[in-house]
């Protein structure tokens, strides 16, 4: 006899009680593997993938004590990475909302109101403030637009009811005109 076939014996002879009994040791000692493994794989898991919050702290702590060693230095440049496509996104966001609501304004003068002028007031500050805390991105001002506008003279096509051809198909502002606070475009002006 096998102890395959040993054991099967065993068990079918066991009274009811006692293989409950031992069906309840096996669960338990199954779980407390599992909890043991994945214990052992959570310490494997570096704290940037388990716990954000405290790796920044962390990381933060390290850096101000120039302890290179306790840097982690690739997911820090990943995060740093990620500021900064952050910061670019807010101000051209911002950029799309602000040439949308001008398309309004210039295009749909009856509809003007109170509203329209605190988002095209709001959307210059928030660039303006961007732009104060991120110097650099100055020098995509132009790029940024070209991405914003056409995006923002769909939004307004469809924000307005009007046919997307009512609406130039480059911008047609400069730049600096679109952060000015006190430009006001009127149609106009744009034929």
């Amino acid at each position: 006899m096998t102890d395959r076939q040993t054991l099967h014996q065993l068990i079918e002879e066991l009274p009811a009680s006692q293989l409950v009994a031992a069906e309840n040791s096996l669960t338990y000692y199954r779980q407390k593997e599992v909890r043991r493994t994945l214990e052992l794989l959570a310490r494997e898991l570096p704290l940037y993938d388990t716990d954000f919050y405290a790796w920044a702290q962390q990381q933060a702590a390290a850096l101000r004590a120039t302890d290179w060693a306790a840097l982690d230095v690739e997911h820090l440049a990943e995060e740093v990475e990620d500021l900064r496509k952050t910061e670019r996104k807010a101000v051209r966001s911002q950029l799309r909302r602000l040439s949308s609501h001008l398309l309004k304004w210039a295009y749909q003068p009856t509809r003007r109101g109170e509203s329209w002028q605190m988002t095209i007031l709001d959307a210059r500050r928030l660039v303006a403030d961007g732009l104060e805390e991120n110097g650099t991105l100055t020098r995509e001002l132009p790029a940024l637009c070209a991405w914003a506008y056409p995006r923002a003279r769909r939004e307004a096509a469809k924000d307005t009811g009007l046919p997307l051809a009512t609406f130039p198909e480059a911008c047609p502002w400069a730049v600096a005109q679109v952060l000015d606070e006190d430009f006001w475009p009127e149609a106009s002006s744009l034929s």
